[in-house]
């Protein structure tokens, strides 16, 4: 069961990285913005690409057979979750979990 996590180059990407290298056998991937990040998690095991959600090509093919996204890029993933859902469109992708460290506005 594939697992992708956008933006594994920050602190909240990382972090989810390792924690499922640690809950056992998974295959994670990983989308960083710098070749220095990808690899660093290369040596971990993680199948790391070099790329944005601006790629829609690039990110598909690191999306395709992935049972689920952790999508952690930026300051604010809602705001990128359009980008994702085209690049994801035909891949398989099961589930879509976003994480924001910023604050969101109360409801209603």
């Amino acid at each position: 069961m594939p697992v992708v996590v956008t933006g594994a180059d920050g602190v909240l990407g990382r972090a989810v990285v390792d924690a499922l290298l640690g809950s056992g056998p998974v295959e994670v991937r990983a989308t960083v913005r710098t070749p220095s990040a990808a690899r660093e998690l290369i040596e971990l095991g993680v199948k790391t690409a070099v790329s944005d959600l601006l790629d829609p090509e690039r990110l598909g093919a690191v999306l395709e057979g992935a049972h689920t996204v952790v999508h952690l890029h930026g300051a604010e993933p809602l705001d990128t979750l359009e980008l994702l859902l085209d690049a994801a469109e035909d891949t398989g992708l099961r589930r879509i979990i976003t994480v924001t460290s910023g604050h969101l506005p109360p409801p209603g």
